[in-house]
């Protein structure tokens, strides 16, 4: 949900910015956008917390030639990792960020 609620933000700023763009150019655009934050927020954050700062290339820029398979060791062992990390409920909190109470997992996704 928290990224539904970025592209929708972003794409309400970009049509505020560029009033001539069509609704397509501004999904995509905001689609773009938030597809680089999570992704430098998985490299730069929780990979390095995962895996040791020390096990994580710097990144050196885009490689063309690079390939962008998912290896079946991979897939079926790191790729779970997370899974094991996912709370069973989690804390509401309220306008002014005070706890309000908590949510269980399956509720939660609902």
């Amino acid at each position: 949900m928290l990224w539904v609620r970025e592209h929708n933000r972003l794409a309400d700023e970009l049509a505020k910015a560029h009033p001539t763009w069509s609704d397509e150019q501004i999904f995509q655009r905001a689609r773009a956008i938030v597809i680089g934050e999570l992704q430098a927020i998985t490299y730069n954050e929780y990979m390095p917390a995962l895996l040791g700062r020390e096990n994580v290339p710097d990144y050196t820029g885009y490689n063309p030639s690079a390939v962008a398979q998912t290896s079946l060791t991979f897939a079926t062992g790191a790729f779970r990792v997370p899974h094991s990390q996912v709370a069973n409920d989690f804390l509401l909190l309220g306008p002014g960020g005070q706890p309000t109470g908590r949510v269980g997992l399956f509720q939660g996704m609902l």
